[in-house]
């Protein structure tokens, strides 16, 4: 959708800034939701599928340590910024992260 925006932009149909605009806020209320729903839902859904939370523990261990950082970086990769959020949002990492500071 951001590229046809860009294009829409580009011809004069769309105003530019208000592409722009939509583009940021559906990124970021986008990875919000991810992050919100794996918080709610994703205890349950793990608990039914034992392979999977063993992956999950295994996965929280290492965002224990390198959350933070991950959290900035997995937003770039092509197709990491689609699932990112749902990991963190298994884990019992709280929004704001207080201690991102420390790892950078």
């Amino acid at each position: 959708m951001p590229l046809l925006g860009g294009y829409a932009a580009h011809t004069g149909a769309m105003d530019a800034s208000l592409v722009a605009l939509a583009t940021f806020a559906g990124g970021y209320l986008g990875d919000e939701l991810r992050f919100v729903v794996a918080c709610k839902y994703g205890t349950g859904f793990l608990s039914t599928r034992l392979r999977l939370l063993a992956l999950m523990l295994k996965a929280e261990g290492m965002l224990d340590i390198y959350g933070p950082a991950y959290i900035f970086i997995y937003r770039y990769p092509k197709g990491m910024r689609t699932i990112g959020a749902l990991p963190v949002g298994l884990t019992q990492m709280k929004w704001p992260v207080s201690e991102a500071s420390s790892i950078f």
